[in-house]
């Protein structure tokens, strides 16, 4: 696990999450940071609720830094200011 998934391993254990968001946010921590996991049309609700509460960034955010292409994907990675 990197040091990023671990980090927002242990926010999301303060806070409340859906079982779809612990869901999300578990195939987002096994991955390298800058990595994402493809996110469907039914998934797209869980992405923007764990963008809100800091837990994953989307390819549409401007402060996304991550090595995904296509749009759509649910990234855990740290934000920086572009």
């Amino acid at each position: 696990m990197t040091t990023a998934a671990a980090k927002h391993t242990a926010l999301s254990a303060k806070m409340k999450l859906n079982p779809q968001e612990k869901r999300l946010l578990a195939a987002c921590c096994g991955l390298p940071e800058g990595k994402g996991v493809p996110v469907g049309q039914e998934w797209k609700k869980v992405a923007r609720s764990l963008t809100r509460k800091g837990l994953a960034w989307t390819m549409e955010s401007i402060f996304m830094v991550c090595i995904a292409t296509d749009e759509g994907r649910a990234v855990l990675a740290e934000a920086r200011p572009s």
